[in-house]
């Protein structure tokens, strides 16, 4: 027996419950970027950069009211009417679309910080030192990314 039809209008959805959770987020930068450039006439969402400002790629502000309905319409959330103007670039926007549908991820950050912590008391000289060369690259990547969420592309 066949599974039941899924419409157009739940392909969003759909694709977010089957995503891996580490996926999400970039699916999302991706749906925002998507619906930005359709509402700018532009055909190739390549344009929209995650990290650019809405202002920046010429958004109207009649565009900027239409942006959080129709992804609210895709992502079946309610969305605040100034997204825009509270979250101004796609990066920023898709975070907030992804904490609303999967929660915060902090507590969960933070557990595993403290289990790597326990874990990392056990590695020889060797291992500490590949430890501290990636939590070095991390820091470095979260410090270069305080205004928003690292650009998916």
């Amino acid at each position: 027996m066949a599974g039941p039809e899924v419409t157009a209008a739940d392909l969003p959805d759909v694709i977010l419950t089957t995503l891996a959770p580490e996926d999400r987020y970039a699916y999302l930068v991706g749906l925002v970027r998507v619906e930005t450039a359709i509402l700018i006439g532009r055909t190739d969402p390549g344009v929209v950069l995650a990290g650019t400002a809405f202002a920046d790629l010429g958004l109207t502000s009649v565009q900027a009211a239409v942006l959080p309905r129709r992804l609210a319409r895709l992502t079946g959330i309610p969305l605040p009417a100034g997204l825009v103007a509270d979250h101004p670039t796609p990066a920023a926007a898709a975070a907030l679309i992804h904490d609303e549908l999967f929660g915060d991820p902090l507590p969960d950050l933070l557990a595993t910080i403290d289990a790597l912590r326990s874990a990392a008391g056990r590695l020889g000289a060797g291992g500490r030192g590949r430890l501290v060369a990636r939590l070095h690259d991390l820091l470095t990547d979260l410090d270069d990314t305080r205004h928003g969420p690292r650009e998916a592309t």
